[in-house]
């Protein structure tokens, strides 16, 4: 309920959106409602705490495809495409965010951590995961 989210965003100083359905070959509508709405659902939270801070946690691959000079933060476009949906949702979910800020004049921080560990394979035509190279040695090394 609305009054509950009120009382639980009162007085906060901060708001972090650390969620997100990190499968990169998952179901475009169970991504897009995970990072997309969700994020939604975090920006209506921190419209309840006008003080707070919003700190939010992406992806270093937001660019998507674009693989070509240096991309600075105030420079996302989904002109090249993106690998993966889970990219695309997050760049979807940034844009979000910065409009938000521009909008209401609020502050945010979004962080864009690369490396990725899943329990799961990179899809066919991506780099593997970075630790898959790391583990294999140590696989070598311990097993007969």
């Amino acid at each position: 309920p609305p009054e509950e989210l009120t009382a639980a965003a009162d007085g906060a100083a901060q708001v972090w959106h650390c969620a997100a359905q990190l499968h990169l070959a998952g179901d475009q509508s169970d991504l897009f409602s995970t990072n997309v709405r969700g994020t939604r659902a975090v920006l209506d939270l921190a419209d309840r705490a006008p003080d707070a801070h919003l700190v939010f946690v992406s992806t270093a691959f937001v660019a998507g495809r674009r693989d070509a000079g240096h991309i600075m933060e105030d420079d996302l476009s989904d002109a090249d495409g993106f690998h993966t949906r889970y990219e695309e949702t997050k760049y979807t979910a940034e844009r979000m965010i910065r409009a938000w800020t521009a909008a209401k004049g609020r502050r945010a921080t979004i962080a864009r951590p690369s490396l990725l560990v899943a329990d799961r394979s990179a899809p066919a035509g991506l780099p593997a995961q970075p630790l898959d190279y790391v583990s294999r040695l140590v696989d070598d090394a311990l097993l007969p």
